[in-house]
């Protein structure tokens, strides 16, 4: 690929065809591309940088390069919150998923609380029925697990379903993602004696579940 003279705009193209492929699970070819995205940035493009940063970070914390991804997302941020605001939502929603490798690193509680208060922050600026909840949720209920608090993780990871059923139709891969991390929480603290085989089941189960609660509004 010739890239020639830096230019945000295509820096930022780059970044989202590697996260294309990193979610293909084209390792190599993802990290390739992100080193041409990164190739690519004018100086001073510090949105675009952000946006290779967080993305590149989640690269490293799938592929287990811990270190790496604490300090690309960390630095991505610092970025956003500079760019964008001390309190805004798109920054500190960076910031939880940063705190995913704090985690990993067994810096649980720093984690937990960068989480929480993004998820303050974020529904404050969004609402708490915003798609961004959902995501926030799930980071803080992984971090939650880390630490054996497997109840409280549970219960965030039924909210983030109930969450991106109200935006996604069921079997959308946003609504399968949530499905099988609300799966993998109920197992952890024993709220399942087996795994459903399909995750429709599960589902059922669930809305089932939600529908009897008296405080329920679905």
């Amino acid at each position: 690929r010739t890239l020639g003279e830096p230019n945000g705009m295509l820096a930022h193209t780059l970044v989202r065809e590697a996260d294309v492929q990193r979610q293909l699970g084209r390792i190599d070819e993802a990290f390739a591309t992100y080193r041409a995205a990164e190739r690519a940035l004018p100086p001073g493009a510090e949105d675009a940088r952000s946006a290779l940063l967080i993305q590149r970070g989640k690269l490293y914390l799938e592929t287990g390069d811990l270190p790496a991804a604490e300090r690309e997302m960390g630095e991505a941020f610092r970025l956003r919150r500079r760019i964008l605001g001390e309190d805004n939502g798109l920054a500190w929603y960076t910031g939880s998923e940063w705190a995913r490798a704090l985690a990993a690193l067994g810096r649980v509680r720093e984690a937990e609380g960068v989480q929480r208060e993004a998820l303050t922050i974020v529904e404050r600026q969004l609402g708490g029925e915003a798609f961004q909840v959902s995501l926030i949720l799930d980071a803080l209920a992984a971090t939650l697990t880390r630490r054996g608090a497997l109840a409280e993780a549970e219960a965030l990871e039924h909210r983030a379903l109930a969450i991106v059923e109200r935006h996604h139709p069921s079997g959308h891969p946003a609504w399968e993602t949530r499905v099988r991390a609300l799966l993998g929480a109920m197992l952890a603290n024993g709220a399942l004696r087996d795994r459903p085989a399909e995750p429709g089941a599960l589902v059922e189960r669930w809305r089932a579940a939600l529908a009897s609660r008296p405080d329920s509004t679905a």
